[in-house]
């Protein structure tokens, strides 16, 4: 799934680099990414730990993301994408040095955090990403002031843009609101979400052309240029990303 992921983004960015952190990788595993990808980094999730931050659940993935936005433009695609169709928004961020994240139903753009936190506030699920929301409101005001709930599984950081220092510190902050919770899963990406919120300059991909896949909301693809299959809807609708991703690697083949 990954090579199908990497390769279809690559067709119409070509990247500089590729590095995929390794979180439980078969020597397997490791050489076929070698021979299909050729000059690739797995370097070892234990590089990417912070004592102040969670481990585990994307964590080693965000806080390497912020080593390497260091030195370039980092673009973060999960396994289950696929672009269907040239990314120009995209490109057009890699271009203009802006951050991007991959919009959601309920996160189409950047929101004061105290409009998010009053919303959250209103929702009785006790899962993670709804909890920090509900807190929001509570952190440091030089740490942000904006929100998005947008999707981790497609995220571009353009240089300098993601420090350490910050993820850190908004850590702390909400592992004092929330406690044991804030290291379950789910909190790594409310962390990219408002670090992406607050860049310097950034954009949220416009939902209808950028989606995360679920059959009751996503009739067509027409006009889709990257899709997240999550989970849960991988291969619903007759197994559709199946059948997309080989229509890929046919293509490719010729």
């Amino acid at each position: 799934m990954y090579l199908v992921a990497i390769k279809s983004l690559a067709r119409f960015i070509p990247p500089s680099r590729v590095v995929v952190v390794d979180d439980g990788l078969t020597e397997q595993d490791r050489h076929i990414l070698q021979v299909a990808i050729g000059d690739i980094e797995i370097p070892g999730s234990s590089e990417f730990r912070e004592k102040s931050c969670p481990t585990g659940g994307c964590w080693e993935r965000l806080l390497a993301i912020s080593r390497y936005a260091q030195e370039g433009y980092v673009i973060q695609v999960d396994a289950d994408t696929l672009t269907l169709d040239d990314p120009f928004d995209v490109r057009e961020a890699v271009a203009s040095h802006r951050c991007f994240t991959l919009g959601t139903e309920s996160g189409r753009e950047f929101r004061p955090r105290e409009e998010v936190a009053e919303m959250a506030r209103k929702s009785n699920s006790r899962h993670v990403q709804v909890l920090a929301e509900q807190v929001l409101d509570r952190i440091p005001n030089h740490l942000g002031s904006r929100y998005v709930r947008g999707c981790a599984g497609f995220s571009g950081f353009a240089r300098g843009m993601l420090e350490l220092e910050r993820i850190v510190e908004f850590s702390a902050c909400m592992e004092a609101e929330l406690g044991e919770v804030w290291h379950t899963w789910g909190s790594e990406q409310v962390t990219s979400n408002f670090m992406i919120a607050n860049a310097s300059s950034g954009s949220v991909l416009p939902v209808d052309s950028y989606v995360n896949y679920k059959p009751d909301k996503v009739a067509s693809l027409e006009g889709v240029r990257f899709c997240h299959f999550i989970g849960s809807h991988r291969y619903a609708s007759g197994h559709l990303y199946t059948r997309l991703a080989r229509q890929l690697v046919r293509d490719w083949v010729g």
